[in-house]
């Protein structure tokens, strides 16, 4: 295994997640020497599955928690402004029909607040609308809004990435350039303390099956729905599980856009969840539904039909006249999301730093549990802060990005040209498979032609250095 030899390592980060690839770019950015190793390939799990928006904390001035609200506006404008190429502002839009905290009244004051505090500009410092609507703008910019008790609507701004893949790609590009080492289809195998405070850790690199032995000053545990599996193999007696499961999920529909704003829409009658529909590559894509699980095998066959068809009526009788339909549903998103208690659909609603020295006596160790995509850059600040009683260091500049064919490229070249320029990404992108070209390097899996062209070029005549591989049962879109 090339370049782990100049170990020891400062920390090895475990999990290739938009988390772990954070903390390994913040890491390498203050000088440390940084492993991250991914046991499948980067971004496969909630960082590819989530429902794309980049949010900047409306909800927190609505309940008036300032400070938070502040944070995520910060947030939401770090990734404009590194990733203008991928992440964009988008209008969104909520139909207010006069209850609780959702009446126009409500918003106004939140939008006043927005405006006093500076919090209604994107990332190149435009104002965007924050403002209360009539309900006639609102039936004109969402034909199917429920008129219902319509009473006006709220319109802000957040941010949307349309290919979250390709942000996990050149983040990882950017955390090299900064110094970090990073492998995926690379696993832990088990972590020993040493006697002078460095960890230990075997590691197998499952493309070669070949074993290699590191050590480090920090093991960072950033697996998200794999953490207690990748805890036990740190922790000698751990005090109890760190993660309790949920299920979120968002539905990909062969529909065009309800409207070109990102739209709010709630089923009529107590207690109904709040959907976000959004315009994605020319489709609707709806999330987010979510369900508590009982057992954690829960999780191994996905989303239950029962809930996939729950889901598609409640956005029914959000939209009336839309009548959406299971057949439709060209793919299910889906990812696992810390909750609070077993059984329960209630989230963690911020991101947890566990210090299994405090914990579980195994100093040196951390386990991170993310809540939301947005926030990853500054819980890897703060993580890095702790261990090393500094601030921020200033990141090298973002590498030029990497070039990957849209759909309607591919479409106009020959299986010669496309086959090159797959077997040039696979070279440059961690010897990425048939399946992560298709799913995690480009939007081909968009696109059946496309996503099976991938699976034959990709293939043992196709990219070099790329493993065999067809788009695996639960990522084909027939």
């Amino acid at each position: 295994m090339t370049n782990l030899e100049d170990s020891p390592f400062d920390a090895v980060v475990i999990g290739g997640g938009v988390y772990g690839i954070l903390l390994a770019l913040e890491g390498a950015s203050r000088g440390q020497r940084v492993l991250l190793i991914e046991r499948d390939d980067f971004g496969g799990g909630a960082s590819f599955n989530h429902l794309r928006t980049i949010h900047g904390g409306l909800r927190y001035l609505q309940s008036l928690d300032l400070r938070r609200a502040i944070t995520s506006n910060h947030q939401r404008l770090w990734w404009l402004r590194n990733f203008p190429d991928l992440v964009h502002p988008i209008s969104c839009l909520m139909p207010l029909y006069n209850r609780g905290l959702r009446r126009p009244a409500a918003f106004r004051a939140a939008f006043l607040i927005a405006r006093l505090l500076g919090l209604h500009k994107d990332g190149e410092g435009r104002s965007g609308r924050f403002e209360v609507i009539s309900s006639n703008e609102v039936r004109a910019l969402f034909p199917y809004c429920r008129t219902d008790g319509l009473d006006r609507g709220a319109l802000w701004q957040d941010a949307l990435m349309e290919s979250p893949h390709r942000v996990i790609a050149e983040l990882l590009h950017w955390a090299e350039s900064a110094g970090a080492i990073v492998r995926n289809r690379t696993e832990l195998l088990a972590a020993t303390a040493g006697a002078n405070g460095a960890w230990r850790l075997g590691i197998r690199n499952r493309r070669t099956d070949q074993n290699a032995e590191v050590t480090a000053r920090w093991i960072i545990n950033a697996t998200a729905s794999a953490a207690d599996d990748v805890m036990r193999k740190i922790v000698a007696r751990p005090k109890g599980d760190i993660l309790v499961p949920t299920i979120g999920w968002g539905l990909l529909l062969d529909r065009p856009p309800v409207s070109e704003c990102s739209v709010a829409v709630t089923p009529p009658g107590k207690g109904g969840r709040t959907y976000f529909v959004h315009p994605y590559h020319g489709r609707i894509l709806a999330g987010t539904g979510h369900a508590g699980v009982t057992d954690g095998t829960e999780l191994e066959s996905g989303v239950p039909e029962p809930k996939l068809r729950e889901t598609l009526a409640d956005l029914n009788e959000a939209m009336p006249g839309i009548a959406l339909t299971r057949d439709e549903v060209s793919h299910v998103f889906h990812g696992v999301l810390p909750g609070l208690r077993w059984g329960s659909d209630a989230l963690l609603s911020r991101p947890r730093i566990i210090d299994h020295g405090e914990r579980d006596g195994a100093p040196g160790a951390f386990t991170v549990l993310g809540v939301k995509f947005t926030e990853a850059p500054f819980v890897a600040q703060t993580l890095w802060t702790r261990l090393l009683g500094s601030g921020p260091a200033e990141m090298p500049r973002r590498p030029s990005p990497i070039s990957v064919p849209s759909i309607r490229q591919a479409r106009a070249m020959s299986d010669e040209q496309l086959a090159t320029v797959l077997r040039g990404i696979a070279e440059v992108e961690w010897h990425a498979s048939a399946s992560d070209l298709a799913w995690r390097r480009t939007d081909l899996w968009m696109d059946r032609i496309q996503a099976r062209r991938v699976a034959d070029l990709a293939g043992p005549a196709g990219a070099r250095g790329s493993v065999s591989e067809s788009v695996p049962r639960d990522e084909r879109l027939d």
